[in-house]
């Protein structure tokens, strides 16, 4: 395709596209364009195959050809509906005039249609998340409350003391921390995707944050009978960073191991200095992720390697965190089985 040189700003032209066999004919209808007084950015094609592909894009406002009944025909058999002028019409003038408007305006048309499709797509992904999302807070957060009602319902009653009482007392606060996990991930997960997540960086210790880390997960570890073992790099010290964040995206990490490998061996939590990043890495021994499903491990709602419940966001906080601080999280699998995720954030600085 060869184009004319344009004597204004292409952005304020027309765009036309002259088909004909040979320059000659070309020529000619440059000629007619000039003739017409029309400016316009011209570019040319011989007429064939490429003429239909030439248009298909839908950039050009008008088509300018010799008097070929079979030339409009295949641009009208591909479904192509960009305004065609003959050059050997009389009143060329006013015709392409009125060509460039039309077509002209079925191009801003095709645009808005465009934006308009586009914003509906859009629309209807963010409807559909916000129904799901409802749906499983609704689902999440009727265990804890449903939970602290029967705890409640058990302190009421006078004959229930001692160690009896203290149960009902610690359920109560396993199910309060459970709500207030799951709210701070839902607003967490809202800051990511608008962008908002404020980070606030300050040097962080690597063993004093890995062992708070393991503190946090303690009770639920116990509960599934897996022990949280830790191991830390002694150069691996010192990382600018976010704390509470980072807390955050490491117990989202071992509640995703504790859920999902529950029975099968301690967890282990370890840090270790990488190429200028400190990498934070849990390590379970459960049954992995099957490898065509791994492509989605850090989607928002992916229910994980078995639906076990969850709002489907640890792993996408997780990973929304560590991308906050210059890092990332990183999924391999196991040998011998289970499943490695690596938190990488950059060394203080």
């Amino acid at each position: 395709m060869t184009k004319s040189q344009p004597t204004k700003s292409e952005s304020s032209l027309a765009r036309i596209l002259v088909i004909a066999d040979d320059e000659g004919g070309r020529a000619t209808l440059r000629g007619a364009v000039d003739a017409a007084g029309v400016e316009a950015t011209l570019d040319e094609l011989p007429d064939g195959a490429d003429m239909v592909a030439g248009l298909a894009d839908g950039r050009y406002d008008c088509a300018l050809l010799a008097s070929t009944d079979a030339a409009v025909a295949r641009i009208r058999a591909a479904g192509l509906t960009t305004p065609v002028v003959y050059v050997d019409d009389d009143g060329l003038a006013p015709r392409l005039r009125h060509a460039l408007r039309l077509g002209h305006a079925e191009r801003e048309l095709a645009t808005v249609r465009a934006q308009l499709d586009a914003a509906h797509q859009a629309a209807a992904r963010a409807a559909h998340a916000h129904t799901t999302l409802l749906s499983i807070v609704s689902h999440d957060l009727r265990g804890p409350l449903s939970a602290i009602n029967v705890a409640l319902d058990g302190l009421g009653d006078d004959e229930v003391v001692g160690a009896d009482r203290q149960r009902y007392v610690a359920s109560v606060q396993r199910s309060v921390e459970k709500a207030n996990r799951l709210i701070k991930d839902l607003v967490t997960a809202e800051q990511i995707d608008a962008g908002t997540l404020r980070v606030e960086r300050h040097p962080v210790l690597v063993k004093a944050l890995v062992e708070q880390a393991a503190r946090d997960s303690e009770q639920a570890a116990r509960q599934a009978n897996m022990p949280i073992v830790t191991d830390i790099d002694p150069t691996a010290s010192k990382i600018f960073a976010d704390r509470d964040q980072l807390l955050q995206a490491i117990s989202n990490l071992l509640t995703n191991a504790l859920r999902h490998a529950r029975g099968s061996g301690p967890i282990e939590l370890s840090a270790r200095l990488g190429d200028r990043v400190v990498e934070l890495i849990i390590r379970d021994h459960g049954p992995g992720i099957v490898e065509e499903l791994r492509p989605h491990i850090f989607d928002r709602h992916w229910p994980g390697r078995e639906r076990r419940g969850g709002a489907g966001l640890g792993l996408a906080i997780a990973q929304g965190i560590a991308r906050s601080h210059g890092g990332q999280v990183s999924y391999s699998a196991t040998e011998g089985g289970g499943a490695t995720f690596t938190l990488q954030v950059p060394t203080a600085g």
